[in-house]
């Protein structure tokens, strides 16, 4: 990888840009918006990546949402599959 590249891609995010939510079992956690990660990713790339939902499913009986999602950077491609519990609000 390029040293430029490596110095974007590894570079702190701004502080302002580091949000806080409620976790499981009383933990706050830190996240990034979707915004932030495009925006950085862009910088690095000049915008030659792209990022695509594989599949995505609904588990009633867990009651969470999986989905299996694929980024391409090149000729290099990365898949993952994450999960989250569904929040159910009264209203």
């Amino acid at each position: 990888m390029d040293n430029s590249v490596q110095r974007i891609l590894e570079d702190r995010f701004d502080e302002r840009e580091v949000k806080q939510r409620q976790g499981s079992f009383g933990k706050t956690l830190s996240y990034l918006e979707g915004h932030s990660v495009i925006r950085r990713l862009n910088e690095a790339f000049n915008r030659d990546w792209g990022f695509i939902i594989l599949h995505r499913e609904f588990n009633e009986l867990a009651d969470q949402v999986i989905v299996h999602g694929r980024i391409t950077v090149g000729d290099v491609v990365k898949d993952a599959v994450g999960s989250v519990k569904v929040k159910r609000h009264k209203e």
